[in-house]
C-alpha cells in the first residue's frame, strides 16, 4: 500500500481525468508508474545493478487492485 500527496492542482486534474474517463485514481497512478518505470528509467532511479530491478514489472498477471476492491467492496469503493 502506498499513499501519495499531490499538489492541489495535480489532484484536481487527476480527479477531473478520472471522472471523464470513468477510472479510479489508483488505476491511473498505477498505469502512469508502470509506464514511467518501464520507459523512462532515469539514471538516478534503479541502476542496472540495483537489486530491485528484477522486481520491476514482475507482477503483471492476476487481478488489479481496482478489480479486487470492486469485488470485495463494490463499484464505489474509491468514493469517500
Amino acid at each position: 500500500m502506498l499513499s501519495v500527496r499531490l499538489e492541489e492542482t495535480i489532484e484536481k486534474q487527476l480527479t477531473h481525468y478520472c471522472t471523464e474517463k470513468g477510472v479510479s485514481k489508483t488505476h491511473v497512478v498505477q498505469e502512469a508508474l508502470t509506464l514511467w518505470l518501464s520507459d523512462t528509467k532515469p539514471s538516478h532511479f534503479l541502476k542496472a545493478d540495483d537489486p530491485l530491478v528484477k522486481w520491476v514489472g514482475a507482477v503483471k498477471s492476476g487481478k488489479s487492485t481496482d478489480e479486487l476492491m470492486r469485488a470485495t467492496r463494490g463499484d464505489d469503493w474509491t468514493v469517500a
